[in-house]
């Protein structure tokens, strides 16, 4: 049975509505989700500015949800205001399952409307809606007033002004890197709200409903450790491995980080929550003595509102988390910020004041609202800089405009390239070496050997496990059992080095985006603090330099087949 990719065009400049269905092909070798959303991107005009109105953004979905447990993930892709280059943001829950039993698998979202709507549907069926009395709502609000109209993907203030770490909520989990919410803000796109009870195509053959039942048995084998803890199994690991950035990248490990591992999160606890098709509810719902009540926080956040502002009260993390959600700001860029703005404050760099860790309750309202300092914060780390003297631009912690998320890679040299080449830039998931690197002796770790292969083939590998909507936390199947799931859903035969294949795809197609937007090989780095600091890794000064990180770049373009200055090769990457 051949599967065709449903798709909505939306253009909010003529008010037009379209549908419209594309061959298997997509499906065949884009996979789903992130890599046909990277493919759908390379057909239009990319290189317009993000906020121009006729840029596209793609909700994209995978044709295996339903047939894989935990596949769940509908992907955002555009191009970030945070870096200038192409960008793709994930989120679990229920709003892609349901977008397709709505009848489609994709919307694809153009233009720029004179004043605020939301886009409903349901069954096949969408229109454009009013939103001027959402405008100005926190996305929690704002999808309990379209309730009766399904589940809603929205954007919150920051979103609406133009914050360029603005995320989108999905319900309530977050598509929130990049500052995709602020390119849904330029275009007056408050919410797309769906619901729907349409078959699923290709869900109800004989090999779909044997293979899903094998990945729900995989899953609860593989996975299930993982329910009472979630990602807040993690931080002991990174704290003892000495790879948990503290007070803004300074340190890589944080006595009082004990403060902040799970046992000291038992009384904030209140429950746990799932996505989609997913036994192993491993989101916790949390309180705190703000009142707040919701899902999180996660290891990543955790991290920014905890070692990187230096604080070890959890009720805070949970606050500010709350605020973050609220607000639509993705919590990774807000807490690195936030972390960078406190040493400049140190340094004296600023003339403001951290009195206590409940700064960041007033900070994360100004960068929301782009009120007074937020105003200069909502720009980012790298813009940000610009406007501060004092060496500050050494210490923001970003790739190309991305703050960095919870790893220090002076600790784990493999993400020092998952940083810089990961797609969307300083991104620790699509290349996370440091469950390898972590079992490795401390010379392996923080050695440039095997590092260009062991980081090209794990990017390789994830982006199919991407683009199919898997949660990356768990592991319903490994990459090599992918070919059996291409099998089970589109009927055909392939074979694992053809599904590396479809995944070298797929990044080199992304790298191959940043290229013509302008991304060159002097932009293949990291801030002077990783570059060139040295830090103690188990008792062990450890520095990278600047020789060793183009030993270690130029090898990863040699092992990709890139040319000497980084371009992929076209025919590969399309």
């Amino acid at each position: 049975m051949e599967i065709n990719l449903r798709m909505l065009n939306v253009d909010l400049d003529s008010g037009e509505i379209e549908t419209e269905e594309r061959g298997p092909e997509y499906w065949e070798r884009y996979i789903g989700g992130r890599g046909v959303g990277a493919k759908l991107l390379s057909e239009e005009d990319f290189k317009l500015d993000p906020y121009h109105p006729r840029m596209p953004v793609f909700f994209a979905t995978s044709p295996y949800e339903g047939t894989i447990a935990s596949c769940n993930r509908t992907w955002v892709v555009s191009v970030s205001p945070l870096t200038n280059y192409y960008s793709c943001a994930a989120a679990g829950g229920f709003w892609g399952i349901t977008l397709r039993k709505a009848g489609f698998d994709v919307v694809r979202v153009v233009g720029k409307s004179d004043k605020p709507v939301w886009i409903e549907i349901h069954n096949g069926r969408s229109k454009i809606r009013d939103a001027s009395k959402l405008w100005g709502l926190t996305t929690e609000k704002t999808g309990e007033a379209l309730k009766d109209a399904g589940r809603a993907l929205t954007i919150g203030p920051a979103g609406e002004n133009l914050v360029r770490v603005a995320g989108i909520a999905l319900e309530d989990r977050m598509a929130a890197r990049g500052g995709l919410g602020a390119v849904l803000g330029s275009k007056k796109l408050k919410a797309i709200a769906v619901s729907g009870n349409m078959d699923l195509p290709g869900l109800k053959t004989e090999p779909t409903k044997v293979f899903h039942k094998k990945t729900i048995a995989n899953n609860n084998e593989r996975s299930g450790y993982f329910h009472e803890m979630g990602t807040l199994e993690i931080p002991p690991k990174v704290n003892d491995g000495n790879l948990w950035p503290t007070h803004n990248w300074q340190d890589v490990k944080w006595d009082e980080g004990k403060h902040l591992y799970f046992p000291e999160w038992k009384n904030l606890l209140t429950g746990y929550t799932t996505c989609f098709d997913c036994t192993i509810r491993c989101t916790r719902t949390n309180t705190s003595k703000y009142a707040d009540s919701g899902r999180g926080p996660e290891y990543e956040t955790t991290w920014a509102f905890g070692p990187q502002i230096m604080n070890d009260d959890p009720h805070i993390i949970v606050h500010a988390n709350k605020l973050c959600d609220q607000y639509g700001l993705d919590t990774i860029s807000v807490g690195s910020i936030l972390g960078w703005y406190r040493e400049l404050i140190e340094n004296q760099v600023v003339k403001d004041t951290w009195n206590t860790n409940e700064k960041v309750f007033e900070l994360i309202d100004l960068i929301a609202h782009r009120k007074g300092v937020g105003d200069v914060l909502a720009e980012g780390t790298l813009r940000a800089s610009k406007r501060f003297d004092g060496g500050s631009e050494d210490i923001a912690i970003q790739q190309c405009g991305m703050e960095l998320p919870a790893y220090d890679p002076r600790g784990s040299w493999g993400m020092f390239l998952c940083y810089v080449f990961g797609p969307r830039h300083g991104c620790h998931n699509k290349a996370w070496t440091v469950y390898m690197e972590l079992g490795m002796s401390l010379d392996a770790r923080t050695g440039p050997e095997g590092k260009a292969k062991m980081v090209s083939d794990l990017l390789d590998e994830t982006a199919v496990i991407d683009s199919i909507g898997i949660c990356t936390l768990v592991t319903p199947v490994t990459f090599t059992e992918t070919p059996e799931a291409y099998k089970a859903v589109l009927g055909k035969d392939v074979t694992e080095d053809e599904m590396r294949k479809i995944g070298r795809g797929i990044s080199d197609l992304e790298r191959w985006l940043d290229t013509e937007r302008g991304h060159t090989k002097e932009k293949d780095s990291l801030p002077v603090r990783l570059i060139e600091e040295a830090v103690t890794v188990n008792g062990r000064k450890v520095r990278l330099g600047r020789e060793t990180w183009e030993r270690i770049r130029d090898e990863y373009y040699a092992y990709r087949g890139w040319s000497k200055e980084g371009v992929p090769n076209l025919v590969v990457a399309q």
